[in-house]
């Protein structure tokens, strides 16, 4: 059985960390307060489910929710949202401060004014010794939500899972059956080419066998000590190849790269003349999500 690892935050730091749901940050603010620190929940989930399933409660929380009711903030008042962080931030030393549901926030007011919003807390909180942390589905998030986090934020890194350890990504186009990249573990002088061809071969062929026409779910299969997770998108197939046991959090993981490399990447094969050094910022991003986020050790 596997003892989740205390998440330990700098003062005076900007996070974000990609996440399908909010658990990992929930877990963050919880480990500060245990800590000795103060802290702040800004979320779309229910407050009373949030104190019961994270055992919350000594840290304020706000819901994001446009219905009436004490600690029920709306997304259309930023400025209230203002206040409230500042009466926390401001009042107590190293106070660490989390905010999930900016997709939400921005299918009501707009990405520009979250992006406005998102800026301004983090200089709030950072401002007078505390943490800013932001949670976000990478599914559904605005591009350039996601490219700000990326620019001004830290990413949260989340410790290695001793239950299970990735081994390679590949992604393939969907069409043609291409690999168009591949992170991995191990150094690019230490993959066997061979051994890589055939394990490519084996996920195309599953992929024959296994996909319906058009589906988009995450299939899986074993091969030897190792799985393979596989998700498939309109135009990009991500697959990846990791030993030991599966866990929600991974399986939402690749979900959740796999959409936004359909959405950054895709329209790009319609004009993408076959060399993979032009993709080489995609498998960068493999790199990042699945090997700098989940540990390479």
């Amino acid at each position: 059985m596997t003892t989740a690892r205390k998440i330990r935050l700098k003062p005076g730091r900007a996070y974000y960390v990609y996440e399908r749901s909010p658990e990992y940050v929930f877990r963050a603010v919880r480990d500060a307060v245990q800590q000795g620190r103060s802290g702040l929940i800004v979320s779309r989930t229910n407050p009373i489910i949030l104190r019961e399933d994270y055992k919350l409660k000594r840290i304020p929380l706000l819901w994001l929710t446009e219905a009436e009711g004490d600690d029920h903030i709306s997304t259309n008042d930023p400025a209230r949202l203002y206040d409230r962080v500042r009466s926390i931030a401001t009042s107590t030393a190293k106070a660490v401060v989390a905010l999930e549901g900016i997709g939400y926030m921005a299918s009501r007011i707009g990405s520009a004014r979250v992006a406005q919003a998102l800026e301004d807390l983090r200089d709030l909180v950072t401002g007078a010794g505390g943490t800013f942390v932001v949670s976000v589905d990478a599914t559904a998030a605005d591009e350039s939500l996601l490219s700000l986090l990326e620019r001004e934020f830290e990413p949260l890194v989340v410790p290695p899972r001793d239950d299970h350890r990735i081994i390679d990504v590949f992604v393939i186009d969907a069409v043609g059956g291409i690999l168009i990249g591949h992170a991995a573990r191990q150094s690019r002088m230490e993959i066997d080419a061979d051994v890589m061809a055939g394990m490519l071969t084996v996920i195309m062929n599953f992929v024959k066998t296994s996909f319906a026409e058009g589906s988009d779910q995450l299939r899986r299969f074993e091969l030897g000590d190792r799985t393979v997770v596989i998700e498939r998108g309109e135009r990009l197939m991500v697959a990846v190849v990791f030993t030991g046991q599966e866990s929600h959090a991974l399986r939402a993981t690749v979900q959740a790269f796999a959409a936004r490399a359909e959405r950054l990447y895709g329209p790009l094969l319609d004009r993408w003349s076959g060399d993979v050094s032009e993709m080489s910022s995609l498998e960068g991003m493999a790199g990042s999500v699945f090997f700098e986020q989940w540990g390479r050790s």
